[in-house]
């Protein structure tokens, strides 16, 4: 996996959240993000999928947009993305490396990890393919 540092500004993103649920119900989080995308006719560049926790009372997941590029979009949940350093990581072969792939950042020696939510960033160039998928995970 190929793996870089990257620093960034805080920002929000605004989307449909599962609270207290588990990986399986990740999914019904996008389709209703882009099912309001379709209403709009909106076709964004880049979406991300932000990991808030995940323990013994369940995962709390968001799948949205950059708050400054939502308009006119019905989301009612958003987490705030922290400002710092990242271990950005390339994920190589699709949403099912995903799991793989954050295994493989965690797993990264020398590095002090920070708490904070890890986020997933997809690249769209086209109508519905992903382009790229990135792995962020905030470090000390």
């Amino acid at each position: 996996m190929f793996a870089r540092f990257e620093e960034i500004e805080g920002f929000i993103v605004k989307g449909f959240a599962v609270k207290s649920g588990g990986r399986a119900d990740i999914p019904a989080q996008w389709d209703i993000l882009e099912q309001e995308l379709e209403k709009l006719n909106l076709r964004p560049k880049i979406t991300y999928g932000v990991c808030v926790s995940m323990g013994d009372e369940g995962l709390h997941y968001v799948a949205g947009l950059a708050s400054n590029t939502v308009k006119g979009i019905h989301a009612p949940d958003q987490v705030l993305v922290s400002a710092g350093r990242y271990l950005v990581g390339v994920v190589e072969h699709g949403i099912e490396d995903i799991p793989a792939s954050f295994e493989a950042l965690l797993n990264v020696k020398g590095i002090n990890f920070r708490h904070a939510p890890c986020f997933e960033k997809y690249h769209f160039y086209d109508e519905a393919e992903i382009h790229g998928i990135e792995l962020w995970v905030p470090i000390a």
